[in-house]
């Protein structure tokens, strides 16, 4: 399809509030603080706890990579470091004809940098492409094995099927997972690799049925349901996992989107008769920007949650770190290079240097 080069980027320093929460009145209300930085081309960050990742350096920088009219960075499908390459997908968008179903694009955004030993970007290379034949719409991903692992949802009449399929760099997708033992997925969503084993974990809405999260091991093609409703989950949007703890992120009633309470819950991975389960379900954390959806990992275990606000970072304890505000808000996330963050906030891409490079 479409191919536009940005040869126009601008780096910026983030604006950073410090909070004492010692001295934050009792009467204040977290909520009532804007929920937009200070211009619609500018990131804050509001830090509440010393351990935030910025705290680790006296700089911390944003660009704008590509501002757009439509939806085409609602989620991170991945970051390829050979290749300097990341990949994401967009929102529904409507078609010619509005006798046919929506659509979603792939877009593939190679970067160029100053140079190996920063990680300022200097260039880019956006390919918007079609989804491939073969394959349901896609809706999030993650790096996998020299490609992308997509999670899909089928519109309706479509001949391919929910599930998770994986396409290798340059190559045509092939189907992974189509059911859950003959039953048709729904809506998969928030697809992680948990790192060491290699094992896949995503959730299923459950729009026309059960909401639930599920692990797939690509080594032997076991399937297992791990979490469900009978847990308390009601439309989960996001996976995380970190070691022996998965996050899963809540974000309620799509019907009382503004009343239902959005929550990250965290579970502990342990062995029993050989085989992985999920105990010890617990709030992690209720995010205050509200409605959840993109949720990560770092390497030292802080949980980055993308929220109305921006991203929400907290501690391995659940304790609020801080805040990356953006217009918009944020949707998804991913890691590329050490330090930087890459944002997706719907219309806007974004990158984000976390401390001194």
């Amino acid at each position: 399809m479409t191919t536009v080069t940005n040869t126009n980027i601008i780096e910026n320093e983030c604006v950073i509030t410090l909070v004492n929460l010692l001295q934050v009145a009792p009467e204040k209300d977290p909520k009532a603080r804007p929920l937009q930085p200070l211009s619609s081309e500018t990131i804050s960050i509001t830090q509440y706890h010393q351990d935030l990742p910025l705290s680790l350096g006296p700089r911390q920088t944003f660009s704008l990579l590509l501002p757009t009219n439509k939806p085409f960075f609602l989620s991170s499908c991945g970051y390829n470091p050979t290749h300097d390459e990341l990949y994401l997908c967009s929102d529904l968008l409507p078609r010619a004809s509005p006798l046919e179903n929506p659509t979603t694009l792939i877009s593939k955004v190679t970067f160029s940098r100053r140079d190996e030993t920063t990680n300022v970007i200097t260039a880019l290379q956006w390919n918007k492409l079609r989804v491939p034949p073969g394959m349901a719409l896609p809706t999030s991903g993650a790096h996998c094995a020299e490609g992308i692992l997509y999670a899909t949802q089928a519109m309706f009449g479509s001949p391919d099927p929910s599930g998770l399929y994986h396409m290798p760099r340059g190559q045509r997708p092939r189907a992974v997972l189509t059911s859950y033992f003959g039953a048709p997925f729904d809506a998969p969503l928030g697809v992680a690799v948990r790192e060491g084993d290699g094992s896949v974990w995503f959730a299923d809405v459950g729009y026309g049925g059960a909401p639930r999260v599920y692990r797939f091991e690509p080594g032997t093609g076991e399937l297992r349901v791990m979490a469900g409703p009978g847990g308390g989950l009601v439309r989960p949007l996001g996976v995380a996992v970190d070691g022996e703890t998965v996050y899963v992120v809540d974000a309620g009633r799509e019907e009382e989107e503004e009343k239902s309470p959005a929550v990250v819950y965290a579970f502990d991975i342990v062995e029993r008769g050989a085989a992985p389960f999920l105990v010890n379900q617990r709030v992690f954390a209720c995010p205050p920007g509200g409605r959840p959806r993109g949720i990560a990992c770092d390497e030292k275990g802080s949980v980055f949650v993308c929220c109305q606000d921006g991203v929400e970072v907290f501690g391995k304890g659940g304790s609020l770190l801080g805040v990356i505000e953006l217009p918009g808000g944020a949707s998804s996330m991913t890691f590329g290079r050490q330090n930087e963050i890459f944002v997706c906030s719907g219309q806007c891409l974004w990158q984000v240097q976390l401390w001194a490079k």
